[in-house]
């Protein structure tokens, strides 16, 4: 799959199906000078949805200072969504969804919990400049399977010293929510359709 550098579109239809809106050729609501699609998954950069480095920048103030509430929830029309659905770690957690249930039709399908993604500065190149997954770090991601096929993603992450860190700073000195700094847990949701080839939301518009 590949996009065309003379128009903003797909030279082949978008993996997502209807799943991402009836244009199958569409890029990223055709404003490839501020969004980026490499893989037809979820819109990064500027545009497409996705959240503002001020967001994000919103999330930080609130861990540092200590007024991050214990727990959050960003549901599939959420930005900070939005920049999660691309992230490696959730297109390997779907790969290897995929290879367990190989076989398996829906209504046999197995769950995947607890499955861990990295990051490291490794993640930190790769994500780029899509802040949420900036912000984010390393998660965990469990994958739950529907009826018709389509996969249900939650990915959670807890913000702490020890994870903006990389780990150097022991988990365990790690203060409690509510102290600067203090831990705060962020969960995010979306559905893939079947088959799971990609993040997206079920009539978006990202391509």
């Amino acid at each position: 799959m590949r996009s065309s550098h003379i128009a903003p579109r797909w030279l082949s239809r978008d993996p997502l199906g209807e799943y991402a809106g009836v244009n199958l050729y569409g890029y990223c609501g055709d404003d490839p000078g501020n969004t980026f699609d490499p893989f037809g998954m979820a819109c990064g950069g500027s545009g497409g949805g996705g959240a503002s480095w001020g967001d994000i920048a919103g999330m930080f103030a609130q861990w540092y200072s200590g007024t991050a509430p214990y727990s959050q929830t960003f549901g599939p029309e959420t930005p900070q969504t939005h920049d999660m659905m691309g992230a490696p770690g959730v297109q390997n957690a779907l790969a290897y969804f995929n290879a367990k249930n190989r076989g398996r039709g829906p209504g046999q399908q197995l769950s995947v919990t607890n499955y861990r993604a990295g990051f490291g500065i490794l993640g930190a190149i790769a994500a780029g400049n899509n802040p949420t997954q900036q912000f984010v770090g390393d998660y965990r991601l469990d994958l739950y399977p529907n009826k018709d096929g389509s996969i249900t993603i939650y990915a959670t992450n807890t913000t702490s010293l020890s994870s903006w860190l990389y780990h150097l700073y022991p988990s365990a000195l790690n203060l409690p929510n509510g102290f600067p700094e203090g831990n705060a847990t962020q969960v995010y949701y979306w559905t893939v359709p079947n088959g799971g080839s990609g993040g997206g939301i079920p009539g978006g518009s990202c391509h």
